[in-house]
């Protein structure tokens, strides 16, 4: 098969899923969380429910859409579509869907099978999600579905994520989130554990046009290592926003600085975003491009 193929290939090293668990193959999606300009517990908008199912939506009725795209060393593409909706008593639903999968991997006259076509590896999962908010507190919960394919080897699995979101004081908010927890509460490699807090040091409107919030995040493997995350926000106004951020990556044992940069236009309930990350382990740019819309 083709060299993106060795880049996913360690996958199957892990151990069988269980039902209750997320497929090896749903690790995909630490290429996705590279492309993140802010810690991933901090992230806004309705895609990134993905991350804290507590994410911030704006309006009553919020719609977002996400593109990843990794270097072509990996030959990955990530799509994610989400949605929420605002009921009374400060209740929100939200729906998401995602999909992260790998092209281009064809057989060769070497490879160990016979089985004809190119060779299929991707997750995709679809969740849907209750949240509450009252006052500066935000909690919501996701139940996601699994179906994933490494070549011939098909799994699925279900995992119930829970995110936080609380505004201890007027300037500072906190959060905390898992990602792919499974239901039996089993410890497996593809669950993450996410924490961060901002502190709004200027904030637009109140001291002038511009806003500027540091940030940091800890995201903590199951099978493993920790991730920090420092960076800062910068508002001009409502329409424009920038977020820097700098993060240590250690999952693989050897620590590995990567940068990452963002950049988001607001107009009316439109907000749209674009992101370059260095990418896993620093293995090359990782490009995201986001569309929300809030009614």
């Amino acid at each position: 098969m083709r060299c993106p193929a060795l880049a996913v290939a360690a996958l199957v090293c892990f151990p069988a899923s269980l039902g209750a668990q997320a497929p090896p193959t749903a690790d995909l999606w630490l290429v996705a969380t590279s492309s993140l300009a802010t810690p991933p517990a901090l992230e806004d908008g309705a895609t990134a429910t993905l991350w804290n199912p507590a994410a911030r939506m704006d309006g009553r009725v919020a719609f977002g859409l996400s593109v990843i795209q990794p270097p072509d060393v990996l030959g990955l593409t990530g799509l994610a579509l989400a949605g929420g909706y605002r009921l009374a008593g400060g209740v929100q639903i939200t729906a998401l869907i995602a999909r992260i999968h790998a092209r281009d991997l064809v057989r060769t006259t070497t490879s160990p099978t016979s089985q004809p076509g190119a060779i299929a590896v991707y997750d995709q999962l679809g969740a849907l999600g209750v949240g509450f908010e009252h006052s500066a507190f935000r909690i919501g919960a996701q139940l996601r579905v699994h179906d994933s394919r490494f070549d011939v080897i098909r799994e699925r699995g279900v995992t119930m994520d829970l995110g936080l979101q609380v505004r201890v004081l007027p300037r500072m908010r906190v959060a905390a989130a898992t990602h792919f927890l499974p239901v039996n509460l089993a410890q497996t490699p593809a669950t993450d554990y996410y924490a961060g807090a901002e502190f709004d040091v200027l904030q637009p409107g109140a001291q002038g046009l511009v806003g500027v919030t540091p940030r940091y995040g800890l995201t903590v493997h199951a099978d493993g290592g920790a991730d920090h995350h420092g960076g800062v926000g910068i508002r001009i106004g409502r329409p424009f926003r920038f977020d820097t951020m700098l993060s240590r990556e250690a999952r693989s044992g050897n620590a590995v600085w990567r940068p990452a940069f963002a950049l988001q236009l607001r107009i009316g309930p439109y907000a749209i975003g674009a992101t370059r990350g260095s990418g896993v382990n620093d293995i090359g740019a990782t490009y995201r491009v986001v569309l929300d819309v809030g009614f």
